[in-house]
């Protein structure tokens, strides 16, 4: 049986080394980038280029037997996927494409996203020759962006939140604690406002004027669903996101499923979630190629570690946080956990 997954991220790395050892499915991974990221520590590099050895792997390090296709998605239709190069027909799909943040500026000069390893590392070129830098967004990874650059550079921060609180999802507690650290380290904070316009300077919404050399967009995650064809409406959700029944598959389509940010699922969008989707997929994939009943997704609330540099981090549960160094040791841990899984 052929097997194609779209996309080389959390999920799609990790079900490809499951698929990868089973004689019975032909597996095709296509990824234009060619490896696996650590998307939770790409903040790092911004500050410590030289980090990218410990959070990037290549995809053919530990996948042996899945035919490897590094090259750009043109199109993905309910019966083949295609690239620049080459058209691959499908038994099963899994679109595991991830998400980004569209940067929602009419001018988007000198204006950056952290998506990947490759972005990162072009704005810790771009911040060598800035000054001043404009922080667009106060959820888990804007603040873990500025938090990055308060605590090992010496550049002037300002980051404009459209809430009242940073990381208003999480409990007050650690809202405060990420918002004290930030202003210990001298980060002005506007909050209740958006960045609307990029002129010779930054305007916002309420026209106050910042002046930065340059931005880094963290607010509002979006989704390139530009290459998905011959699909029905419907099985977008009003974000945007890709809509899925309780077993993890795109609407209304047997032998396709989605996982990993894309998912239209109400949860956070985390690694460990699309790991989570990558181990039902595997299953349900199994199973419904045997004809056997498929296992249902419950999504459940988690631990989340937020960095603060390098040293510091909250550790949020529910209505619980606490902070410290400790935190930011146990996302250490969990991040060579990650890579060291995928070697094995």
């Amino acid at each position: 049986m052929k097997l194609v997954i779209a996309g080389g991220g959390f999920c799609g790395s990790i079900l490809a080394k499951k698929f990868d050892s089973r004689d019975e499915f032909d597996t095709t991974l296509i990824d234009e980038n060619g490896f696996f990221e650590f998307y939770p520590t790409l903040p790092r590099l911004l500050t410590d280029p030289d980090y990218e050895s410990k959070v990037r792997l290549r995809l053919d390090s530990f996948l042996s037997d899945t035919n490897l296709i590094e090259d750009k998605m043109e199109k993905i239709t309910p019966e083949f996927v295609e690239t620049s190069a080459d058209r691959f027909k499908f038994d099963y799909l899994v679109i595991c494409t991830g998400a980004n943040y569209p940067i929602r500026l009419d001018n988007t000069e000198d204006v950056f996203t952290v998506n990947d390893v490759t972005s990162s590392l072009m704005i810790h070129e771009r911040l060598e020759r800035s000054e001043s830098v404009l922080i667009v967004g106060g959820g888990l990874i804007g603040v873990e962006v500025a938090s990055e650059l308060a605590a090992d550079t010496d550049k002037k921060i300002c980051l404009v939140h459209p809430h009242s609180r940073l990381i208003e999802r999480n409990p007050v507690s650690a809202s405060k604690y990420a918002e004290r650290f930030l202003n210990e380290r001298n980060v002005r904070l506007i909050f209740n406002d958006k960045v609307v316009t990029n002129e010779d300077n930054f305007y916002t919404e309420d026209d106050e004027m910042i002046k930065a050399d340059i931005a880094i967009w963290c607010g509002g995650l979006g989704f390139d669903v530009s290459f998905l064809h011959g699909f029905d409406g419907s099985i977008f959700s009003d974000h945007g996101g890709l809509k899925v029944d309780r077993y993890l598959r795109l609407e209304e389509h047997d032998k396709i499923f989605v996982g990993g940010d894309i998912t239209s699922v109400s949860e956070e969008k985390t690694g460990h979630n699309a790991d989570r989707h990558a181990r039902l997929i595997y299953q349900n994939i199994i199973k419904h190629s045997k004809g056997k009943r498929l296992s249902k997704y419950q999504t459940k609330e988690f631990p989340l570690l937020i960095s603060l540099g390098r040293k510091d981090g909250i550790f949020t549960f529910r209505s619980f946080s606490f902070a410290g160094p400790l935190p930011a040791l146990a996302k250490y841990i969990l991040e060579r956990a990650a890579i060291t899984r995928l070697r094995l």
